[in-house]
């Protein structure tokens, strides 16, 4: 193999790399794009259920509740902190 031959290897060997690059790029890029859309379907889906069971059990379907929203604020206070160590568990 001479010269010529061996760069034109090399130059085929770099482009195919350059190329697979680009295409792994892409696809994580795109598998990120969609693991971002799934978790914000799967937040939205539990912050809605978390809601209508404040209403529908606490609140015994009224639109708001009849013992103020200091309880709402004591249940955010008490999930906040068990969410945390939770997460510090895992973290």
């Amino acid at each position: 193999m001479n010269h010529i031959q061996k760069t034109e290897v090399l130059d085929n060997e770099d482009a195919a790399i350059e190329r697979l690059c680009a295409e792994t790029v892409a696809l994580v890029k795109h598998t990120r794009n969609i693991a971002v859309q799934q978790v914000n379907m799967i937040q939205l889906l539990t912050y809605y259920a978390i809601g209508k069971w404040i209403v529908d059990v606490q609140q015994n379907g009224e639109s708001r509740a009849r013992y103020g929203s200091h309880v709402i604020k004591r249940y955010q206070r008490k999930c906040k902190r068990i969410l945390k160590e939770d997460f510090r568990r895992i973290v």
